[in-house]
């Protein structure tokens, strides 16, 4: 009798709490007629995250619920899911429900179709999509009683937000519909121009390109502002709604058109800056554009790959990358340093590489070409002597031999031939140097910032977590008697005006390029060059041994 009218306190408490889910559950009690009995045998629970909210699937009971909201912090809430009605009504019994109840941030969830649910529609209503549980179509839910339930709301959802995307798409549609373009903003003067540059939130570079952008934008007077979208199904409707919120003359896209993250306003002119080499090659990206979009590249040998997609030369511009003024500066009073050789960059094993790059969606007989390169190309940066002008070699004979090793012919369509050296430099080479050359450097007190480092055994002691850019990255060149750059794209990126700004002493990779180090910088002045790993550990062993030369540059 006691547990009775304690469970009959409970309904009523829910009731008052989260009356749709009580409307919910006596509506499908009342429709299938009769309560199945629960699971007898309650599979491991399952917990994910989504957003700023916390989901458990298969709770045991209220205890293990409530050392879940124990250690929640209190910007985040918890999701319990049920996954059928009995589930919930053998919860309602639980000592501790009412204790679970009574904290704001639990949330109960029934898993019934979503058309029919008023409970989970007002949740959606009410909380940011970035927050809906979009892991239960990425296969959380192992097989159990709610396999089929997770699948189900999974397709829910994404229709849902998909409708929600529609609607916002339309409405922009007719506003962006005859809008002045960004120009005529501009010459007018009767108000600053609004531009949007947007990112992945989960991008390990890209949200900080967005952010730096809208800085450098802000301090020229325009109102700039950057939004990171959630790497979801709900991804184009946060973009859309961010669009229809602040209302921009102009997006700013890194590394996208207008259609590859979602359809974007016809009326709404989009910027790309292609910084890796995904846009002006690509004829899909010429075919989407309209003709007040505009393509920035980072390096000018792309304008006439660009141009043989069919993107006009007029629309095409190559910008030199910068820094962040506001976040990179010298150090006050420079700190005593903590290591001989900063690196910060990601490693990752070609297997797991390979997957990243697309590799394995190229055609076979440029799998194979590229594969051989890259051990004949380890060869190459391990013969290499200190005089050597460039830590890459020269593509246009280099590849040739190669095929030639493999009994190909070197002659190639040319716009394949183009496909294969550009993969080749930007991809394949790229991430081989290095490994090698970070590997080369273990006589030295390394710090080695980024993912996956412990899993190279030289440079295990040395690793590091990833960093955050801004702030953290300051401090760590600042602390550091010499910053390494290596990068076989080019020597303007970001990583290398970050560091000389921060006051850093760098040591930068040589490579061939149209547009070379010293339009930028005097190398013989301001920072020093290295062509191949003697000479770099030479320079390494010299600025060590010559600090007052170091601190000059």
């Amino acid at each position: 009798m006691e547990t009775t009218r304690s469970t009959d306190a409970n309904v009523a408490a829910l009731a008052q709490r989260h009356p749709a889910l009580l409307f919910d559950l006596h509506r499908h009690l009342q429709t299938a007629g009769r309560l199945m009995p629960p699971t007898p045998v309650t599979p491991a629970p399952v917990e994910f995250r989504a957003g700023r909210t916390d989901y458990v699937l298969y709770a045991p009971n209220g205890r293990f619920v409530l050392r879940r909201l124990r250690r929640l912090p209190a910007h985040r809430r918890l999701v319990q899911m049920f996954h059928a009605p009995a589930q919930l009504l053998q919860f309602l019994s639980d000592l501790d429900f009412p204790t679970c109840l009574a904290d704001d941030r639990w949330q109960p969830w029934l898993m019934l179709p979503l058309s029919q649910a008023r409970h989970l529609q007002q949740f959606c209503e009410a909380n940011p999509p970035r927050d809906w549980p979009w892991p239960l179509g990425q296969g959380v839910v192992p097989d159990g009683p709610a396999t089929a339930l997770a699948e189900q709301c999974s397709t829910e959802l994404v229709a849902a937000i998909g409708s929600y995307q529609e609607q916002v798409l339309e409405h922009l549609e007719q506003r962006y519909a005859g809008r002045p373009p960004p120009g005529d903003v501009l010459r007018a003067g009767q108000r600053p121009l609004r531009v949007l540059a947007v990112a992945g939130l989960a991008s390990c570079y890209m949200r900080y390109c967005a952010r730096d952008i809208a800085d450098a934008l802000t301090a020229n007077g325009v109102d700039a502002r950057y939004f990171l979208y959630s790497s979801t199904p709900a991804l184009g409707y946060e973009i859309l709604r961010k669009i229809e919120a602040f209302d921009p003359d102009a997006v700013f896209l890194n590394g996208h058109g207008r259609t590859t993250l979602t359809p974007l306003p016809r009326g709404l002119p989009v910027i790309s800056w292609d910084q890796d080499y995904c846009l002006a090659p690509s004829p899909a990206y010429a075919r989407d554009r309209q003709p007040h979009d505009r393509l920035l590249i980072m390096f000018q040998d792309w304008k006439d790959e660009a141009a043989a997609s069919g993107v006009p030369a007029a629309h095409v511009t190559h910008i030199s990358s910068g820094t962040n003024l506001r976040l990179y500066h010298p150090a006050e009073t420079p700190p005593e340093p903590d290591c001989d050789v900063l690196f910060v960059g990601n490693y990752f094993p070609f297997e797991q590489y390979r997957k990243l790059i697309g590799f394995d969606n190229i055609d076979a007989g440029s799998q194979q070409i590229l594969l051989h390169a890259r051990e004949r190309l380890r060869e190459w940066v391990l013969t290499r002597d200190a005089t050597e002008p460039f830590i890459i070699p020269d593509l246009d004979e280099f590849l040739p031999r190669t095929m030639a090793e493999m009994g190909l012919a070197s002659a190639m369509e040319a716009r394949r031939w183009r496909e294969v050296k550009y993969y080749f430099r930007y991809r394949i080479a790229h991430e081989l140097l290095r490994e090698m050359y970070v590997t080369a450097l273990t006589d030295f007190d390394l710090r080695v910032y980024g993912r996956n480092w412990e899993m190279v055994p030289a440079v295990t002691r040395f690793a590091r977590p990833p960093i955050e850019n801004g702030p953290e990255l300051r401090a760590a060149i600042h602390r550091a008697r010499i910053s390494l750059y290596l990068h076989v794209w080019s020597v303007h990126h970001p990583r290398l005006y970050d560091s000389t700004a921060a006051g850093g002493f760098v040591l930068v990779g040589r490579v061939p390029e149209a547009y070379p180090l010293a339009v930028a910088f005097d190398p013989a002045t301001e920072l020093d060059t290295f062509g191949s790993i003697p000479e770099l550990k030479n320079k390494i062993r010299y600025y060590l041994a010559h600090p007052a030369e170091r601190a000059a540059r």
